[in-house]
């Protein structure tokens, strides 16, 4: 006759195997949704103030490293 500690002993591993599972697949699914998105607005313009078009424009993130070229249009946004 098993007792209950012994069947608690027998179902613990199973349950934490489980839950370890669980964690490892819901943990970046759950880091992905938390990151923030952010803008960068502004109007390109040289020393008189007129605006640049075609300016190219390079924002990097430091942290990461993520580097995206991008080229003003003819408004200079």
């Amino acid at each position: 006759m098993s007792t209950a500690a012994g069947k608690v002993a027998r179902v613990f591993p199973c349950l934490f195997a489980t839950w370890l599972t669980l964690f490892s697949i819901l943990a970046p699914l759950i880091a992905q949704t938390t990151v923030g998105t952010g803008s960068i607005v502004g109007i390109s313009s040289d020393p008189s103030s007129a605006v640049v078009s075609g300016a190219s424009v390079t924002i990097t993130n430091v942290a990461t490293g993520q580097v995206i070229h991008l080229t003003t249009n003819s408004s200079g946004s």
